[in-house]
């Protein structure tokens, strides 16, 4: 019959502390829920709700297009747009029937009137800036190149010389005698990036009995910005031609 030893109490508590020991673990402790852990992160102390984005900005109202149908409208707005008044006494108002360009000008009684500056697209420039900037405001950037020479020279006679000369598409008198120079018609050519243009141009006929003109030469750079030039001159008195 096999004999059993019985261990004293003392060495049975030593054992399940040692077996505890090496697990890790005490007696009676839970494992941690680690799938639970992960799931909440710790917080910052801060638990208000994050905040609302901004509210978009309404967008800006656009002012509303200048009025420009009567002649009355638009010296008004000549008059806002440079502090001048626009001269009542010739009215030199001009509606070219090239895109939206309104043309105005100053009145003298030996010359006429003259280009001062023009509404493009509602936009008032002068004349200088008309010359820089009046072309890309009409949507010069916009146009095929195939068009541009044709609206060049359509610009050059309907703006530019609104009131400073007519375009001849014909010889005259003036142009047959020996001492005045060849008719040439009016042209308009791309050459490279540039547009040019040459007419001969008869000046307005004035206080004077004579018949003038002038050859000139405009240039439309790529972004529209006009430049011109007088090539040639000349006038014929009027008893020469009758």
């Amino acid at each position: 019959m096999p004999r059993f030893t019985t261990l004293p109490s003392s060495a049975v508590l030593v054992a399940v502390f040692l077996a505890s020991a090496c697990s890790g673990s005490s007696p009676g402790a839970e494992k941690p829920d680690e799938t639970e852990a992960e799931a909440k992160p710790a917080s910052d102390g801060n638990d208000s709700p994050a905040p609302k984005p901004a509210p978009k900005p309404e967008p800006v109202a656009q002012a509303p297009r200048v009025d420009l149908s009567t002649d009355e409208a638009v010296g008004a707005a000549y008059e806002d747009a440079t502090g001048k008044e626009l001269d009542r006494d010739g009215r030199c108002i001009g509606r070219p029937d090239i895109g939206d360009v309104i043309v105005v000008g100053g009145f003298t009684y030996d010359v006429g009137c003259e280009l001062e500056g023009a509404f493009v697209g509602g936009v008032f420039v002068d004349r200088q800036a008309l010359f820089e900037q009046g072309l890309a405001l009409a949507g010069w950037a916009d146009l095929p190149a195939a068009e541009r020479p044709a609206f060049a020279l359509q610009w050059a006679e309907e703006v530019v010389f609104h009131w400073a000369g007519d375009f001849i598409s014909r010889s005259s008198k003036a142009f047959e005698f020996k001492d005045t120079p060849s008719f040439t018609a009016p042209t308009a050519r791309a050459k490279g990036d540039e547009v040019v243009v040459r007419a001969w141009v008869q000046k307005p006929p004035g206080m004077m009995d004579l018949d003038a003109f002038d050859l000139v030469e405009l240039r439309v750079a790529s972004d529209g910005a006009l430049s011109m030039t007088r090539k040639d001159e000349f006038a014929v008195d009027g008893p020469r031609l009758r």
